[in-house]
């Protein structure tokens, strides 16, 4: 279940929207996010966007 992924100590990235985020390409310098935790969430504001390389 999503609940059990987030006790492990995992969190859920998501727009505004409550879209899923899966990758950087999805995100903007400047962008609110929502981070959910397992107690609750967070309300982000993205500073930067570095791609894997």
């Amino acid at each position: 279940s999503p609940l059990s992924v987030l006790h492990r100590g995992y969190s859920v990235a998501m727009d505004k929207s409550g879209n899923l985020l899966r990758s950087v390409k999805d995100v903007q310098s400047g962008e609110e996010l929502q981070v959910r935790l397992e107690d609750g969430t967070l309300q982000t504001k993205v500073t930067s966007v570095k791609p894997q390389q």
